[in-house]
């Protein structure tokens, strides 16, 4: 007999198996194949991973590829071999053969059936396996803690959704995922530390029903290489550069630029970490996977009428409202404070001196950090509504405002500032107002400085234009007392000592005025001293009083923004309740 003849009788047989195993009048994949109602069907269910395709950090789900199989005894699929030439296993559509509806219980895309229906094979024993390939969403809560050198466990829940375990008992058929090195493609991003696989029990909200899990925890680790070259390596090293700062000389002017510069780098690096970076319904415990990003508050259901458009019927409807809150902890720390230590920094325009031209630098580098935070929020955070405006776009757009105008207030210190450069005398009520009165109560130094007349300070000449009579000149003169005691020879001899002296006497005459104009340009410059302290005194008023109304404005303006959050309301009210109980 030929190869394709055998083959063909081969055929003959096993379906001639096939009609006896799943005759309707035999059997029935609708009921549980036990002969004793009281025997209970073990399920072995081993798992062996293929590779981890994907996990979502910002959503929080786990997404492997995984081949698992599953083992039972079916007592009403039992054959003799002898009786179909010897034939000891068969290949069946799953979909002809009962199944123990396992699931995955933490499924976060809604695909709770396997991806290929491939088909179960049947020994003549009765025992079945079924190994269906599948991609596998599961929730997993992430910590980020240790961030990038963290540890994650996800978990996943295997139940059989319609038996308890009087019905259907789930047994592990290995004690950790497998992982096939021929099969298995590893992570360029997580190593699989650990897979170790338990049963226990766990309930299905809304039943009543004994259920038992298989819990296969895989304990991932992030290799880390990439973000330490990529993160912690500059961010180390722009902390050591900022140290150059104490070892700049004062006289550079350098010290608030090379710290402005390195603040903005590390402002780009948080960026860059935060874009990769975002009768009640019953929330069980042990099934239910809490968000990372919102809580539920409360989830009340009701009764209510409702019309269909286009219908006459009266309707009810079951109304059940999720009443969430945002965690709102990651953007309080990546959004808020940031924002707030910006908002703080752009104070210490008003604390710098004048002399050092540093603050203009300073404000245009925090307006510049906070116009960026803003683009970044708008983008990536904020949906595109004009209903409202979001509360941290409020604190953006709040804090950007304080810092133009400080930038502003700058301005005018420096104007104000630089005025005693040209030697213009202060006006004697603003004298009086902002060096008398204002001065000593901010607690700042007044220099002692000499009444004085306030014409305008001459400027400074180098030539003059006119000359007074000399103290020589009057020592010279003739006087009648003196020509008596002269004699003809000393006459003669005092005539011929003059002619010499005319030279001298234009010279030392020069020198004269010279030496007075000396002396009056010192008196002048002593003037233009205490203009100048008087002009830097008002600016230095005017940094205290601007540096006040800005802390005052920041805290005041900061606390009436958040203070309208609901989730703060709540907790407050929260607090409140719990000191009255």
């Amino acid at each position: 007999m030929s190869s394709a003849d055998m083959s063909l009788l081969s055929n003959k047989d096993e379906e001639r198996l096939f009609h006896y195993l799943f005759n309707e009048s035999r059997y029935n994949k609708a009921v549980r194949p036990v002969l004793d109602e009281e025997s209970i069907i073990v399920v072995n269910i081993s798992l062996v991973m293929l590779q981890i395709v994907h996990l979502d950090e910002r959503h929080q789900f786990l997404k492997v590829s995984i081949w698992p199989t599953e083992r039972w005894y079916d007592e009403t699929l039992t054959w003799d071999p002898d009786d179909f030439d010897g034939i000891t296993i068969i290949r069946v559509p799953s979909k002809n053969a009962w199944n123990p509806d396992i699931m995955l219980l933490n499924n976060v895309d809604g695909k709770f059936e396997a991806s290929f229906e491939c088909n179960v094979l049947i020994e003549h024993n009765g025992r079945i396996q079924w190994m269906p390939p599948s991609i596998y969403t599961s929730s997993c809560t992430i910590d980020v803690e240790f961030f990038p050198y963290d540890i994650q466990n996800c978990p996943m829940h295997f139940i059989s959704i319609t038996y308890d375990d009087s019905q259907v008992m789930i047994a592990r058929g290995l004690d950790e995922v497998d992982f096939d090195p021929h099969s298995f493609s590893p992570s360029a991003e997580w190593n699989v530390i650990s897979s170790p696989c338990i049963i226990r029990p766990i309930s299905i909200p809304g039943s009543s029903l004994n259920n038992t899990a298989l819990t296969c925890t895989l304990r991932l680790q992030r290799l880390s290489l990439y973000y330490t070259i990529n993160l912690v390596i500059p961010i180390g090293i722009l902390s050591f550069l900022a140290m150059l700062a104490f070892c700049l000389p004062s006289e550079t002017n350098e010290k608030i630029p090379l710290c402005t510069s390195i603040l903005l780098s590390v402002a780009m690096l948080l960026l860059i970490v935060i874009a990769r970076g975002l009768d009640e319904v019953d929330f069980d415990p042990h099934s239910f996977s809490p968000s990372a990003e919102w809580n539920v508050i409360s989830s009340p259901c009701i009764i209510r009428p409702i019309s269909i458009p286009g219908s006459s019927l009266n309707n009810t409807a079951l109304t059940c409202t999720l009443r969430l809150q945002r965690l709102s902890l990651y953007y309080t720390i990546n959004l808020v404070i940031p924002i707030g230590i910006l908002s703080f920094l752009a104070m210490l325009a008003f604390c710098l001196p004048s002399e050092t031209n540093e603050k203009i630098p300073l404000c245009t580098s925090i307006l510049l950090s906070v116009a960026m935070l803003l683009l970044i929020v708008v983008k990536n955070f904020v949906p595109t509504t004009s209903l409202s405006l979001p509360l941290i776009c409020q604190y953006l757009l709040f804090t950007m405002l304080m810092v133009a105008l400080s930038l502003s207030c700058s301005v005018v210190v420096l104007n104000v500032h630089h005025r005693g450069q040209v030697a213009e005398i202060m006006p004697k009520w603003m004298h009086q107002i902002f060096v008398v009165n204002l001065a000593p109560i901010l607690y700042i130094s007044v220099p002692m400085t000499k009444p004085f007349k306030r014409p305008r300070p001459k400027q400074r000449s180098y030539y003059p234009h006119h000359h007074s009579m000399t103290v020589l000149h009057n020592t010279l003169t003739d006087s009648p007392d003196q020509d008596e005691h002269f004699d003809s020879t000393q006459m003669l001899h005092l005539q011929t000592q003059n002619r010499f002296a005319e030279v001298d006497d234009y010279m030392i005459k020069n020198a004269i005025e010279a030496i007075r104009f000396i002396a009056k340009d010192f008196l002048l410059d002593d003037d233009r001293k205490i203009c100048k302290e008087e002009w830097r005194t008002m600016a230095c008023v005017l940094d205290r009083i601007f540096l006040i109304i800005y802390l005052a404005v920041i805290i005041f303006g900061t606390l009436y923004i958040f203070i309208r959050a609901p989730s703060l309301q709540n907790s407050f009210a929260n607090y409140d309740s719990l000191q009255s109980a």
